[in-house]
């Protein structure tokens, strides 16, 4: 039945059996995607017949849906036409987690964070009324997101302007973690176990015409509710009890663990894959519980996300220490200031993306007031799920550039601890730590830095020419564009050898000859591997490169003594830069005709976004060995006497790089000779030096104003601008 479902117009026309069906389908479906590709579990499930019953009665898009964080639309997904990125794996990546106009008209907003609902419905709804429109406004919130403070502000707003508005609330008793007990939650447990008889009803307070129905896995009574409210001419409350993760025991019975996640066995709910040992997030736990246990002024506040930081044997061991606001993220910044200010010391522990909320909070409350309050913020990284409302990266503009606050980045579990540590104690500054994401890395020392001296950073590698700056999670990949740098030239002479001395051969099947020749021609690099050979018998093929990666390695030190580090420093980053901007602006381009075309991928049975995906990184690594070779083989080919050569060679490479990128063309060809990667090595070495010790050439005009960098300062100190007004730091 799903699968014929090409819209909600579809079920309208079924008979009460057939949209039984559907339920069972859509259910099957939710369980066999999620435990393949992972998503949110319990929301979805707890939902499904709601989610029917919403499309059956209702007429979307003429009438507004507007779910609220979007943890419980993938039914809605299937039933508006998206049910092949539920039925086929290989489309299981066509939709986002969450809604978005991008995909389907259903689908009326972008959402992915909490309690927003209410206030896009009285927006929506007054929009409606200006225009004389006759349509239903259906806005659907959990109770967990019933407790974020935009959900009061939505409520009154809707109650205010007295117009057709049907809230939907889910109640399931439970947000992602357990509901704490107190406030909304109280409340809401005293209409359930009343059946919606409860004397102090909120909703009926505020003036909304309040329904309640127990039962909200029950297909009948869920549509016999909407319709009843359908077309309403005043604000409408229905309160729906029901149970999230229905119909799947395991789900049922562990709410918590799946709210979501996986993927995991279908038949089991163990989730797959993983690691049972330490993580950022467990060591980060165990330091703060210690921390709590050993003074009763430490407090770990929350917003709705407890289990990411601690269990719940840890939240029941930190007793009053430990505070979960719901999910209000605004309530835990602002409540966490007040804290500090009384002298307690509080932790706040959020996600990157979560914290986006906040931005009035950190700016207001905690650090005008500076006030000693400690965040640790997890989940910040170039990473999104699946979906652009989830993008974990802004937590370095969003801190930076707020007064008083000390962002820190550490690296490792020591440093991060130390941090940690060092954050609780200190009364000066808010702190905010960005845990690393990825496995866990430990250096086995201590750390005894003092945090308190800001601004200063660790060097980790000396080195001259190129600065590498590493911070908290970058640092692992600094330090692989490090050894990249390092080992250019051996990889690309690597390349050579192997393509004569292929690996796991015998020398037999060794083309020495051509692997000499190449070296001697192309590299110059005259190495008499076949003397080796001849001299020792037992030679292999490691031992014969690492001879002539020592050999290169020397005969490039030489070069390097002769003209002098620095010198010949910037003759190289000169030749990296003209390599890579040209093969760069090439490698764009490549991308911008594989995208034009990628989507008749499609006529074969492909999908074009995983095709571009793959074929995009095989242009890159393509790019990587292109600029990797070019670069070596110019640099040991190149004869160098001097550093004053060096310079001029380095200047005239700079120039004609800038003279590119301003758009910029020559009015003679022999004006700038430059490098031209299509030419043999030894012409661009050749030609390198006849530019050393050529007349400098007259300079173009670029764009009329340009300065170039080794031009006259315009300030008129006669030096060049790069030793001027343009000398780099």
């Amino acid at each position: 039945m799903l699968e014929k479902i090409k819209s909600p117009a579809d079920l309208k026309t079924m008979s009460q059996a057939e949209l039984e069906q559907v339920v069972l389908e859509a259910r099957q479906a939710l369980l066999e995607k999620i435990s393949q590709h992972g998503g949110h579990n319990g929301p979805n499930f707890g939902v499904v017949e709601m989610t029917v019953a919403l499309h059956y009665v209702f007429n979307s898009p003429v009438d507004k849906f507007i779910f609220d964080v979007s943890h419980q639309s993938y039914v809605h997904k299937m039933l508006t036409g998206r049910a092949q990125a539920f039925l086929d794996p290989a489309h299981y990546d066509d939709v986002s987690g969450y809604t978005n106009p991008k995909e389907s008209e259903h689908d009326l907003f972008t959402v992915g964070h909490t309690s927003t609902s209410l206030s896009l419905a009285s927006g929506v709804a007054k929009a409606r009324d200006l225009k004389g429109e006759n349509s239903n406004v259906v806005a659907i919130i959990g109770d967990g997101s019933l407790s974020g403070g935009m959900a009061y502000e939505g409520l009154n707003q809707i109650a205010t302007t007295g117009t057709n508005t049907i809230v939907i609330v889910n109640d399931n008793d439970q947000s992602i973690a357990v509901n704490p007990k107190g406030g909304i939650y109280t409340a809401l447990r005293s209409l359930r176990e009343s059946n919606g008889q409860a004397k102090d009803n909120l909703f009926k307070a505020l003036g909304f015409d309040y329904h309640y129905l127990d039962e909200g896995n029950d297909l009948p009574a869920l549509i016999a509710l909407f319709q009843e409210v359908k077309d309403s001419d005043r604000p409408v409350l229905l309160h729906i009890h029901t149970q999230k993760g229905h119909g799947v025991p395991f789900m049922e019975k562990n709410r918590e663990a799946f709210h979501a996640g996986g993927p995991f066995n279908p038949e089991t709910g163990q989730y797959l894959g993983g690691s049972n040992g330490p993580n950022y997030n467990s060591v980060t736990g165990d330091f703060l519980l210690k921390k709590i246990k050993q003074d009763p002024r430490v407090i770990a506040v929350n917003a709705g996300t407890p289990m990411f930081l601690f269990s719940q044997g840890q939240r029941d061991e930190a007793g009053q220490q430990f505070v979960d606001v719901g999910i209000a993220e605004q309530e835990a910044a602002t409540m966490s200031t007040g804290l500090a200010k009384n002298g307690a010391k509080p932790v706040w522990y959020v996600a990157s993306t979560f914290m986006q909320r906040t931005y009035d909070q950190w700016w207001h409350d905690i650090a005008l007031n500076n006030q000693p309050v400690t965040a640790l913020i997890h989940m910040a990284s170039v990473n999104a799920m699946n979906d652009e409302s989830h993008l974990g990266f802004f937590d370095i503009p969003f801190l930076s550039h707020i007064p008083n606050v000390v962002y820190l980045a550490p690296t490792n579990k020591e440093e991060h601890l130390a941090m940690l540590d060092w954050a609780i104690e200190q009364k000066d500054h808010p702190v905010a730590i960005r845990i690393p994401v990825g496995l866990l890395k430990e250096t086995g020392l201590p750390d005894k830095t003092d945090y308190s001296v800001l601004n200063k950073n660790q060097v980790t590698q000396a080195g001259s020419q190129v600065a590498i700056f590493g911070l908290g999670n970058f640092y692992g990949l600094a330090e692989e564009v490090a050894e990249v740098i390092t080992g250019l030239r051996q990889g690309a002479l690597e390349e050579v050898f192997r393509r004569h001395v292929p690996e796991g051969t015998v020398e037999e099947q060794w083309d020495i000859a051509g692997l000499e020749n190449e070296l001697h021609n192309e590299w110059q690099l005259p190495v008499p591997v076949s003397q080796w050979l001849k001299e020792n018998e037992d030679l292999g093929d490691e031992e014969m490169l690492a001879r002539i990666t020592a050999e290169a390695d020397k005969r490039y030190q030489e070069k390097v003594d002769r003209v002098g580090t620095g010198a010949f420093g910037n003759f190289e980053r000169s030749i990296m830069l003209q390599s890579i901007d040209q093969h760069w602006r090439e490698h764009l381009s490549a991308l911008d005709h594989l995208r034009q075309g990628i989507h008749l991928r499609g006529y074969a049975q492909k999908n074009p976004k995983q095709e571009y995906k793959r074929e995009a990184f095989e242009l890159f690594e393509n790019l990587l060995q292109v600029i990797r070779t070019e670069v070596s083989r110019v640099l040991m080919n190149v004869q160098i006497q001097s550093a004053t050569e060096a310079e001029q060679v380095a200047e005239q490479v700079e120039d004609r790089a800038e003279r590119t990128a301003g758009g910029a063309r020559l009015m003679h060809a022999e004006a700038a000779p430059g490098l031209n990667p299509d030419e043999d090595p030894e012409a661009v070495a050749l030609r390198a030096q006849q530019l050393a010790s050529a007349p400098q050439a007259q300079r173009p005009i670029v764009n009329g104003h340009h300065v170039g960098r080794n031009d006259p300062c315009p300030c008129g100190s006669g030096k060049k601008y790069k030793h001027c007004h343009g000398k780099l730091a």
